[in-house]
């Protein structure tokens, strides 16, 4: 092996020339020298005595690389002018603001609400029908009853109370706020909007200029003192409110005809729009079928099974009758429906009339004159013909007594309406 010598006045080879006072050293560690790395690195240095790398100064390079990159990157947002929203910006399908109309956007809606923390809410550009609010006599559990304009007026919670209502009941009994719930345009989806708490129409009243301003520019319907719409927030079991720019903060509950009475919906959006969860391939089932409701918690407006009416079954993703007829399903067995309660062996029953359940019908057949009349046999022959403008009985007596009566010269015998029974004068009628 070469090993360097060192003299006073020069390196030379030990073994090549020897020299008095020589020394003998061996060749350094790369290790030892900072090379510690056994694999070649980008922007490393290489030990001069051996196959290894010195990679802290490659390591530093890049380190001091991503922080210039990530402080270009700030510079960039702090020149960029960011897109805010404020009360009257118009709300595009990709969730960004502007008080401007932006040529290849879509607007969807207008902010008429700013929440403070960087959220808001913004209403559809036009109405999407009249509803009744519905679920009249009902008082939904959870729900705030706001007694006075004023309290209605600080009402935000657009979302929450429509997911409240919405639990309550389906379509059919709250037809307002479903029709919101199930809007959507480009951009959103059904589930996204709401039916807009009374604060909403609030802030609309108290910045009418700015926002009908925005509804202009893309040709949306502005709101005016004849523009009533309903409102997620309740008053009481009867009443809900609605917009009314006629009135004190916008608002109107106590003359508005109550919850059947038919108003606009106009949707509104909450902003940022929050990252959907998938629903479970579960949640499948709408429950607005034939026999349906809804039965457990939603998601994305699906349920996992339904509710059904009385003398149905839910099986294999439908409500049906298991029972063939005329037995129904009473939620363990098939049973006689509660209408086969007569046996029609009665005073002056002659059978059952239609199929029978275990012997028994829903209704009976009678002897003449009797009729059925809801649970038994009536006569129609109650008429003893003896009063006023009477002149005897019509036909065979039943006990003493005819179906219809003759009547005096010029009067005529009522068999039906008001004056049912009785002999009626020239030119009257009998009702």
């Amino acid at each position: 092996m070469k090993k360097l010598l060192y003299t006073t006045t020069a390196f030379v080879l030990c073994g090549s020339i020897v020299q008095a006072n020589a020394a003998c050293i061996a060749t350094p560690s790369c290790t030892a020298m900072g090379y510690t790395s056994s694999s070649s690195c980008t922007n490393g240095i290489k030990c001069p005595f051996g196959n290894y790398w010195n990679c802290d100064l490659s390591n530093k390079i890049t380190e001091l690389t991503n922080k210039i990159t990530e402080i270009e990157q700030k510079v960039e947002d702090l020149e960029t002018p960011k897109e805010v929203c404020y009360i009257g910006s118009i709300l595009y399908s990709d969730k960004s603001c502007s008080v401007t109309v932006i040529a290849g956007k879509t607007p969807i809606g207008i902010v008429v609400y700013i929440d403070g923390t960087g959220g808001g809410q913004a209403l559809a550009l036009k109405s999407i029908g009249s509803y009744e609010w519905g679920g009249y006599g009902t008082d939904i559990s959870g729900l705030t009853n706001y007694n006075s304009e004023s309290a209605a007026s600080k009402d935000y919670d657009s979302c929450g109370n429509t997911a409240k209502i919405i639990a309550a009941g389906d379509k059919s009994k709250y037809p307002a706020v479903w029709a919101a719930n199930e809007y959507s345009t480009e951009g959103t989806s059904a589930g996204d909007w709401c039916l807009p708490a009374a604060g909403i129409f609030t802030s609309v009243y108290n910045n009418q200029t700015a926002i009908n301003l925005g509804f202009e520019k893309v040709g949306g319907t502005t709101f005016t003192t004849s523009t009533y719409a309903w409102s997620s927030s309740e008053l009481n079991h009867g009443i809900a409110w609605n917009s009314n720019f006629s009135d004190s903060y916008g608002l109107d509950g106590y003359g508005n005809g109550g919850k059947v009475a038919s108003y606009e919906v106009r949707p509104v959006l909450e902003f940022p729009i929050e990252e959907k969860t998938a629903c479970d391939s579960s949640y499948q089932y709408t429950c607005t079928g034939a026999n349906e409701s809804p039965s457990g918690e939603a998601c994305d407006g699906k349920y996992q099974s339904c509710s059904c009416s009385s003398g149905y079954k839910w099986d294999n993703g439908a409500c049906i009758n298991p029972c063939s007829s005329p037995y129904v399903w009473d939620g363990s067995s098939c049973v006689c429906a509660s209408y086969y309660k007569y046996s029609c062996n009665g005073s002056y029953q002659t059978g059952g009339s239609g199929v029978s359940c275990n012997g028994k019908y829903a209704s009976c057949n009678c002897s003449y004159p009797y009729e059925w009349s809801s649970t038994q046999c009536k006569t129609t022959a109650v008429n003893t013909c003896t009063g006023e403008h009477e002149t005897g009985g019509i036909g065979t007596a039943y006990n003493g007594k005819y179906i219809s009566c003759s009547c005096e010269t010029n009067y005529h015998w009522c068999g039906y309406g008001t004056r049912e029974g009785f002999c009626v004068g020239p030119g009257e009628n009998c009702f």
